[in-house]
């Protein structure tokens, strides 16, 4: 019997680390990622940023605020190339009813025009101990 529980405890002890080698050094290496986003020369009050990656590698995001974006190393992206979407949305004024569950909400449109999320041309190379700095001035009117 104690034979059982000495292979039980053992067993155990390795579930309970497995977890933790995903954590180390040797799992997919990430960068920090950091800069600024402007909308017709200001900066953008709030909204998000999507790294999508054109290759192999994590996807990863965050919030823009006042303007600034900032991903740190452990929620960054893998080196290599990446499509960028961004978002933010104003209130239109209008309230939605959802009958259904018998809610309303205030309906929100984007502010940032297709070419910069739905239909984003924008892309940034993440280097290996690169500086990894992007700034993005968008624009909502042709010029």
């Amino acid at each position: 019997m104690l034979d059982f529980i000495v292979k039980a405890l053992f067993f155990f002890s390795i579930s309970l680390l497995i977890p933790l080698l995903g954590c180390s050094e040797t799992g997919v290496p990430r960068e920090a990622v950091s800069g600024h986003v402007t909308l017709d020369g200001q900066p953008l009050p709030e909204g998000t940023i999507q790294l999508q990656p054109l290759g192999e590698g994590p996807s990863a995001g965050g919030k823009i605020q006042e303007g600034r974006y900032e991903l740190s190393r452990n929620v960054g992206p893998s080196p290599g190339k990446y499509r960028i979407d961004i978002n933010a949305w104003k209130e239109s004024g209008r309230i939605i009813r959802d009958e259904a569950m018998g809610t309303t909400e205030e309906n929100l449109i984007s502010i940032i025009p297709p070419k910069y999320n739905l239909n984003s041309t924008l892309e940034i190379n993440v280097e290996k101990g690169g500086n990894n700095q992007f700034d993005f001035d968008l624009v909502t009117t042709s010029k």
